[in-house]
């Protein structure tokens, strides 16, 4: 015989458990996977990039981590700047002048990442620092020649592979084209120190397509540190490029490719202060945060690192002048406004 509980269940102890007990463990069910549902949704947002791996970032299971800017304080490492011209045969003797120049005023850590074997040679013979863009052994370097645009865009997007690969080797990076010119010695821990991820340059006039947003950013002059969210934001980079790992050869332009996330607002950006106008040339910095990589940035105002005419009503380059790029003209096949853009209602002043 067996004998009822005063519950109404089996004296054993098995039971149905009262309707009140399944409403409660329900109702904890569906908030956790409510909890499970948001929590995937910022994994998708903020999903690690295939080219990270955290343990050259000293990542354990609790790390402690930089309220600045979200890398371990273990990982931060002073002049740990390297400095990366990237040239192909066309640009070596320029390239050559690059690295004179930077020794002149005291710089160690340039080093040119060449394109193609006659640069290569060509540097190594005059005793400059060189490294091939791509990995000798990927079957991507040299880098297959095209027709002249095609060219230009494999080394634009190409650079960013090298720089995701120094990244992941723990160093930072400045990015310059060979064609920049320093005009006196900058501390790398000045930027190393600072709370930023990337530093960028203004741009100029290019590409006009997105000057209505007040700025644009230049794709051969930035800064970026050895960190998780600045490496989020070099793959997004990545990306749009058609980059598929580090040995692999990337095609873009990449300042296009830049703007266009500022412009389209992609990465969710917040800007800690007032964005520059449009018809401003002396445009102040700014500095600005991505909701999505978590990378916080910060813009050079035009003293510091200066895209413009060296003579005339506007002015010349500033006397503290850290780099002068040259000025793209209006009239570059490359700067048009494609038809449909918001910033094709706008013209130059």
């Amino acid at each position: 015989m067996v004998m009822k509980s005063r519950q109404g269940g089996n004296a054993d102890g098995h039971g149905q458990p009262p309707l009140s007990s399944i409403r409660l463990v329900a109702f904890l069910g569906l908030a956790l996977l409510l909890a499970l549902q948001k929590q995937f949704k910022m994994l998708l947002l903020l999903q690690p990039s295939p080219f990270l791996d955290q343990r050259m970032f000293g990542v354990t299971a609790t790390p402690k981590v930089s309220p600045h800017n979200n890398t371990t304080l273990n990982a931060v490492k002073l002049n740990n700047t390297k400095i990366v011209a990237v040239a192909n045969s066309e640009y070596k003797e320029i390239a050559l002048m690059w690295h004179e120049q930077m020794t002149k005023l005291g710089y160690t850590t340039h080093v040119v990442a060449t394109v193609d074997e006659d640069v290569h040679s060509f540097l190594q013979e005059k005793g400059v620092r060189v490294e091939t863009l791509l990995p000798r052994d990927s079957g991507n370097w040299p880098l297959p020649l095209g027709k002249p645009q095609q060219n230009r865009r494999r080394i634009f997007g190409t650079r960013w592979v090298h720089v995701m690969a120094q990244l992941q080797k723990g160093y930072n990076v400045l990015l310059t084209d060979a064609d920049n010119i320093f005009n006196r010695y900058l501390p790398m821990e000045e930027l190393e120190s600072s709370k930023y991820d990337v530093f960028h340059a203004y741009a100029g006039d290019f590409p006009i397509r997105f000057l209505s947003m007040g700025f644009t950013i230049c794709g051969g002059m930035a800064w970026f540190r050895s960190s998780p969210p600045s490496i989020r934001y070099v793959q997004s980079i990545l990306e749009q490029c058609g980059s598929r790992d580090l040995g692999s050869m990337a095609q873009c332009d990449d300042q296009q490719v830049a703007n266009s996330q500022f412009f389209d607002n992609k990465l969710n950006y917040t800007f800690y202060n007032e964005r520059p106008r449009d018809d401003t040339f002396w445009k102040h910095s700014l500095e600005g945060e991505s909701q999505v990589t978590g990378h916080k940035f910060k813009i050079w105002d035009v003293n510091m690192a200066y895209r413009g005419p060296v003579d005339g009503k506007d002015g010349v380059c500033p006397k503290n002048n850290w780099v002068a790029m040259p000025l793209n003209s209006i009239e570059d096949p490359n700067n048009r406004v494609r038809k449909g853009d918001a910033a094709g209602e706008r013209r130059l002043r």
